[in-house]
């Protein structure tokens, strides 16, 4: 039987909560984004401005090149669901839902929210109150 799914994510980690016959499952996905790949400064105003844009370069095709398996690897735990609620911080969300767009999953997506770090219990609560709230059986 398909499941209900409920997924939060961020550039880091992706929680993916699947609902079927109210019982849950929870799988974690993480990608391989690093702290420092956020930690390049911003282009300068100073002589050193190009080698500042050429490391912010870099930085943006690591960081794509860190991600692209971690979308991979949440649309290969997702592929099966009849409904899906996509919620989280940051772009990562936008992203995946860019991606699932060039698929058949995209229009089973039923909701879609911009919401805060979240823990484990906090999304589990709100995958649970969604479905509740009528997702269609």
């Amino acid at each position: 039987m398909a499941a209900k799914i409920g997924l939060w994510l961020d550039e880091r980690q992706a929680v993916i909560v699947s609902i079927t016959n109210m019982s849950a499952k929870t799988t974690k996905v993480k990608s391989a984004i690093k702290d420092e790949n956020f930690a390049v400064n911003p282009v300068s105003g100073n002589s050193g401005a190009k080698l500042d844009l050429a490391a912010a370069h870099r930085n943006k095709i690591k960081i794509k090149e860190a991600l692209d398996p971690y979308y991979d690897g949440i649309i290969d735990n997702i592929w099966d669901a009849r409904e899906m609620f996509i919620f989280g911080t940051g772009e990562a969300k936008y992203e995946l839902k860019n991606r699932l767009e060039k698929s058949d999953l995209a229009r089973r997506i039923v909701a879609f929210e911009d919401t805060d770090k979240m823990d484990d219990d906090q999304i589990m609560d709100k995958v649970r109150q969604f479905c509740s709230a009528g997702l269609k059986d």
